[in-house]
């Protein structure tokens, strides 16, 4: 049996698209926050001043390393790979995490919602990460959440 070699040459030419299993089909989302996370994504910005970062939808294993070795570690990685937060807040300067903030709607109330919050809230006070609630519906004016950003030793 002739067996061809591809040289990286040959390969410069593929596409990714070309890849893509034919059974998989996806399509662009138009939005990436919903209203609420939107709104509060803009105040907040306004209120840092340009202070910091902020990045909204940050999965757990880009903040957290599993500290697992041998054979558990798989399925400590998968303990936290499908779980995030809306917002993480970072520096400017090394982009360093220093909190984290989620928007609690009507869906955090739901048993199997409230064990999951439960375990990222001691995901994060295990890490030292501070990591804030706060209910995704209110109207905050922007001193108030500039008071809560303070209290939580941000520069506001």
């Amino acid at each position: 049996m002739n067996k061809k070699t591809v040289s990286n040459k040959d390969l410069r030419h593929v596409k990714a698209v070309d890849c893509i299993p034919a059974d998989y089909h996806h399509s662009r989302r138009s939005i990436i926050m919903t209203p609420d996370e939107k709104r509060f994504f803009h105040q907040l910005i306004k209120v840092l001043k340009n202070n910091y970062y902020v990045f909204p939808k940050v999965y757990l294993p880009v903040l957290f390393e599993h500290e697992t070795n041998g054979q558990g570690w798989h399925a400590d990685l998968q303990h936290i790979n499908r779980k995030c937060v809306d917002f993480v807040i970072c520096t400017k300067d090394d982009l360093c995490p220093v909190m984290a903030i989620e928007l609690d709607n009507w869906g955090h109330d739901l048993k199997h919602r409230k064990e999951h919050d439960a375990e990222v809230q001691r995901i994060f006070d295990y890490t030292g990460l501070p990591l804030k609630r706060l209910d995704g519906k209110a109207e905050r004016d922007d001193e108030h959440l500039a008071v809560i950003l303070k209290n939580l030793c941000l520069k506001v």
